[in-house]
């Protein structure tokens, strides 16, 4: 059984005016557990009942607690998303308990003995100072088998520092449609396949990147061996695109684990997200 570690923010995602646990670092974790994965999550929730409630939503989801930090200052983040069609946008609660996740000794310990096979991480979370540290941190002290990195963009800004860790230390990354075209004016580059063999060529880390296209599919670039790879989407009646990108990210690593074929990787994760966009809930249970 591979070992999934992702890092990042847990939080109560308010959807049409109903509450469902989320956070891309929880929905990846979740939907990488739900595929027979051993499953644990780097976080922070407040002393609070919505804390409470979210130990009770990683049990519900056999994503281990044992990595969970608790804040007595700050309480368990929360977030109201607001959709337009497949276009989701957050009001993320600001100075919440996930911003603050500090590098102990017991999460040093926790670690090295979880050892685990991937470790995610994205561009959120990078957004406060001491988690970012922490991230940092762990990024470099610990050298993980595979790094899976979301850039997970909620504007069409990032800090380069941010951008910078993110493409440095990925092996895999995953960038939607719109942040293909963002990259793209950072970088220079035309459309989403130069700009995928563009980052290959500025960061020789990454080995693989998936560029996620809506209702078109998903393209994959395999940087060592310079070949592409594309498949389409499944046809799905869409109830809430929050979470289908997290769920698409879990199935491609998964299905490349299980059996080393991009492709059949590809259509898992195509798979996974059909699942995520046809339910309210951004990991269906």
């Amino acid at each position: 059984m591979k070992k999934i570690l992702s890092y990042g923010e847990l939080l109560w995602d308010v959807v049409f005016g109903e509450k469902y646990i989320g956070g891309a670092p929880f929905n990846f974790s979740a939907n990488c557990a739900a595929l027979g994965c051993d499953s644990a999550m780097i976080t922070k929730i407040g002393a609070d009942e919505m804390g409470k409630q979210a130990l009770d939503a990683l049990d519900a989801y056999a994503v281990s607690k044992r990595f969970v930090q608790t804040d007595t200052e700050h309480e368990t983040g929360s977030a109201v998303a607001r959709m337009n069609g497949n276009d989701v946008t957050y009001d993320i609660k600001q100075n919440a308990a996930y911003s603050y996740i500090a590098y102990e000794k017991e999460l040093d310990q926790h670690l090295t003995a979880f050892a685990p096979d991937c470790f995610y991480f994205g561009s959120v979370i990078q957004e406060s100072a001491v988690s970012c540290a922490t991230l940092d941190k762990i990024l470099k002290t610990h050298p993980f088998p595979l790094t899976f990195c979301d850039l997970n963009l909620r504007k069409e800004q990032i800090d380069p520092a941010t951008l910078q860790r993110c493409l440095t230390y990925s092996d895999i990354l995953k960038i939607n449609r719109d942040e293909a075209v963002f990259l793209s004016k950072v970088f220079g580059g035309g459309d989403y396949k130069s700009i995928a063999k563009g980052l290959a060529t500025r960061f020789p880390k990454i080995r693989m990147i998936l560029i996620t296209l809506d209702a078109d599919g998903a393209y994959l670039y395999h940087c060592k061996q310079n070949k592409e790879y594309f498949v389409g989407a499944k046809a799905v009646t869409v109830v809430s695109a929050v979470g289908a990108g997290d769920a698409f990210s879990a199935g491609f690593l998964v299905g490349y684990f299980n059996t080393g074929d991009f492709v059949k990787a590809l259509d898992v994760a195509t798979g996974r997200a059909a699942l995520s966009l046809a339910s309210k809930q951004a990991v269906p249970l």
